[in-house]
């Protein structure tokens, strides 16, 4: 018998995703890679967002490297 888990995933499709960042005054750095990823430091265009969070109410940008999404989802 296979063991099967829920798991919830929040997913946001790329429009969302800029209206958001257009909304917190980040999408022009973004376009320019002036965002570092909050885990990494490594610097974020806009193929290589991987999660948005909300922290010390602000919205923080993590990149798309998995060792970092997976930091962010502990």
């Amino acid at each position: 018998m296979l063991d099967y888990q829920k798991q919830v995933i929040n997913a946001a499709i790329p429009k969302d995703i800029e209206a958001i960042l257009i909304a917190n005054g980040l999408w022009d750095d973004i376009l320019n890679k002036k965002v570092p990823c909050c885990i990494c430091g490594d610097l974020i265009d806009k193929d290589r967002i991987g999660a948005l969070i909300v922290k010390d109410n602000g919205l923080s940008i993590c990149c798309n490297n998995m060792d970092c999404v997976e930091q962010i989802r502990k």
